[in-house]
């Protein structure tokens, strides 16, 4: 179904809007061209210019470091950023801004099969911009997300491999030309955003399970989604199971970490951590959120407003939608607290 034509005038203003997008994401990829070596960028340098490519890799894994250690993805985009030449530095920050918009922009045209809106192509575009901006804006501690490489690639580059993740999930499950080679790069995609740290293998696998189930449970029309979906979880899987069971990383606990939290502390830890979470973003950061909820509520009337033919939703649908919705929301959130409560007894840090 093709998305009805809308009037000059809300055209215009989608348009306004989506060149306003534009201008403030283009502010944070200037930004960018400023940022410099910080941290443990130093220590992937020595590393490389000390071991080489596939030994630095392969010492990271096996040996404890003060600055990586299992974190198999992080070390690989540190050692190809090394590699590639300290120009990345710079350029790395805009890049993967553009890829997060490029990559939102790809999913929202292909949600129509499992239940999205349908959108045209300026109308995807300026949902991709906001939810680009909004995402980097409100982030507690965006210098370091976005401008620290070390920080990027291990908070960051989750959220853009996972973005590219469900684009080609989407793919995969309507499209049955080159099916195996998209199912290879799902498993792949999983396994590398998984790798990058503990939170982002914790969310991923949790989003994974969420979206297993819930196809699972949506009958005959989203059955092709199950194998690719599968296959991503597995991905995911071996990712964790990887960062667990790393050399480096039992020396690294069994050295600079307390003992871990048992079960019951980790559970009610992480749960106290997820609800303060929404406590702490509600009181701290309540006008962004409104004009978030204020953009996407009038954006989505017009959009529903427009459509040729709009299915009744009932009662019971729309409440279950919502507390779906917001349960697998808080499931994520909580998924991102449990390894620092686990390990560290505590809040996550502000760039987590």
């Amino acid at each position: 179904m093709e998305p009805q034509t809308i009037k000059p005038q809300w055209n215009a203003l989608i348009i306004l809007g989506c060149l306003a997008f534009a201008v403030a994401l283009s502010s944070y990829i200037a930004i960018g061209a400023t940022a410099r070596y910080m941290q443990d960028d130093y220590c992937y340098s020595i590393t490389l210019a000390g071991k080489g490519f596939w030994q630095g890799q392969i010492d990271s894994y096996l040996h404890e470091t003060p600055y990586d250690a299992e974190r198999f993805s992080l070390t690989l985009g540190m050692a190809l950023s090394e590699a590639a030449g300290r120009w990345t530095v710079t350029v790395l920050p805009g890049f993967m801004v553009l890829l997060l918009v490029g990559g939102l922009y790809g999913i929202l045209r292909r949600v129509e099969p499992v239940g999205g809106p349908v959108l045209s192509r300026i109308q995807a575009l300026v949902v991709a911009e906001a939810l680009t901006l909004f995402s980097i804006a409100m982030a507690p501690n965006w210098v370091q997300v976005v401008y620290w490489r070390a920080g990027m690639f291990t908070y960051f580059a989750p959220l853009v491999c996972g973005t590219y993740l469900v684009l080609i999930l989407l793919d995969a499950g309507q499209r049955r030309k080159w099916r195996g080679f998209r199912l290879a790069c799902v498993f792949i995609l999983a396994l590398l955003a998984g790798g990058f740290s503990e939170s982002a293998t914790a969310v991923l696998v949790s989003a994974l399970t969420i979206a297993l189930g819930l196809v699972s449970l949506g009958g005959k029309k989203y059955r092709p989604w199950l194998f690719p979906l599968g296959m991503a979880l597995t991905g995911g899987i071996m990712a964790m199971v990887v960062l667990l069971i790393s050399p480096g990383n039992v020396l690294r606990l069994a050295t600079s970490y307390a003992e871990p939290s048992g079960l019951r502390t980790t559970v009610v830890g992480t749960l106290y951590n997820a609800v303060y979470f929404y406590i702490y973003t509600a009181y701290r950061q309540t006008l962004p959120y409104t004009f978030v909820f204020i953009f996407f509520g009038l954006f989505t009337l017009l959009v529903d407003s427009r459509q040729r033919k709009i299915r009744p939703t009932s009662s019971r649908s729309l409440v279950l939608g919502i507390a779906v919705w917001l349960g697998g929301t808080f499931i994520l959130t909580a998924a991102a607290m449990a390894p620092g409560q686990y390990l560290e007894s505590s809040y996550p840090a502000a760039r987590v």
